[in-house]
């Protein structure tokens, strides 16, 4: 039996035993979900009571950080290597209305490091600062608008830069 095929069974193997699906049981009416109470947003993890607007600076910074403690999890910093480099800028998008720019924000020093393909649209005839939405998506940016401007990303399709 050759190495190859080895390998190829063992590693079907292990795909076997690690993907074994885990049911959960779901609530599907709410007249099934058990009695319970919410945390007080004005009480202290200590039970004392906001009372003032710096007590509420305080709590609300406890809460920020339960948050990233039990749910979401840490921001690991800026990287160190991190760039930012526009690649398009288009100031007659959206039929004239908006400012499309394009920029590869690319985390390492390595051509072939991890990156990722920021699309921006502003209002065209606004001076100063402008709200912005922020969507993260799993399809590139060419999933998101039928513009055809938009960059089609080379990564994880085979076509990655040869270094």
């Amino acid at each position: 039996m050759s190495k190859t095929f080895q390998l190829a069974r063992l590693l079907i193997v292990f795909t076997l035993l690690f993907s074994v699906t885990h049911t959960y049981s779901q609530i599907v009416s709410e007249d099934k979900v058990p009695p319970y109470t919410l945390p007080d947003p004005l009480t202290f993890l200590n039970g004392s009571k906001v009372k003032t607007k710096e007590d509420w600076k305080k709590r609300r910074s406890e809460i920020l950080e339960m948050c990233e403690r039990e749910m979401y999890g840490r921001h690991p910093g800026r990287p160190a290597n991190m760039r930012f480099k526009v690649f398009d800028i288009d100031e007659n998008a959206l039929n004239g209305k908006a400012i499309r720019k394009q920029v590869t924000v690319s985390f390492s020093d390595s051509i072939n490091g991890p990156s990722m393909d920021v699309l921006i649209y502003y209002p065209k005839n606004v001076k100063g600062r402008v709200p912005v939405f922020l969507g993260l998506n799993f399809q590139g940016n060419h999933g998101v608008s039928k513009d055809p401007g938009i960059n089609f990303p080379l990564t994880g399709f085979g076509l990655e830069p040869q270094v």
